[in-house]
Parts: C-alpha cells; structure tokens; sequence
C-alpha cells in the first residue's frame, strides 16, 4: 500500500474520498478523512481472519470498516448534500456450505488451491444461477 499510495493525502485527492473502519479498542465506526491515502485504504481494508489489522500510533486497533457499518450511507450523508448512489455487491440468495466443519480443509491448503483456482464444488451458492457457466 504504501509503494502504491507513497505519500498521498486523503484531503489532495481530485474527489471528496473517505474510508471508513472500525476501531476495536473503541468500539466505534472510525471516518477517515484526513491523512495518509495508504493508512486509510489499509485500515479499511483489513478484514478479519484474512488480513491483520492496522495499530495506529496511539495502539488502536482499526479493521475493515464493514464489519459495523457495511454500507456507510449515513456517513456520505453526513459530508456532503444531494443525492448518494451506493453499488452492493451481495448475493441476492444466501449460500451454504454442504460439508462438515470438520471435514473442511485448512487455511494453508484452501489459500493454496484458491489460488490455484482449484475446487471440488463443495461451497457453492444455493442457486438455480451458481450452476450456469460463468
């Protein structure tokens, strides 16, 4: 992030941009307006199990900004007037797991074949769509 972003502000960007996280130490959604573009974008990019969060200089903890505000409308509204347009991207059906915890494979191995672009179908959505070819 910080080769990306190098020394780039959040308040010089050519659009009105913020990022949004949550802070674990304080149990509170963290607006980032201000600041290094590559601390913010890692803040908010820090989801758990798969990324480590980010310590801010005080020891706070900040983590993606979805897990206490997924769509943070009320945070747009609050910085600007007029219209907002936000683009979720879920699935409409819910999606299911068709095997036992147990029997499903480890961190290592699952990364290794995600990469791989490896699967036997066993996480699939629950969904006439998830069986057409992509």
């Amino acid at each position: 992030m910080r080769q990306e972003f190098g020394d780039s502000l959040i308040e010089d960007l050519p659009l009105n941009a913020f990022a949004v996280a949550s802070n674990l130490s304080t149990h509170e959604v963290v607006v980032q307006r201000r600041g290094l573009c590559w601390r913010a974008v890692r803040a908010s990019a820090a989801i758990p199990a798969a990324l480590p969060p980010l310590v801010t200089e005080s020891g706070e903890v900040l983590i993606d900004g979805a897990i206490m505000d997924n769509v943070p409308v009320s945070q747009m509204r609050r910085l600007k007037s007029g219209p907002n347009i936000a683009v979720i991207l879920s699935p409409e059906d819910d999606w299911r797991i068709s095997r036992r915890h147990d029997s499903l494979p480890s961190r290592r191995r699952l990364a290794g074949e995600l990469a791989l672009r490896r699967h036997d179908g066993a996480i699939s959505p629950r969904s006439s769509r998830s069986s057409a070819a992509p």
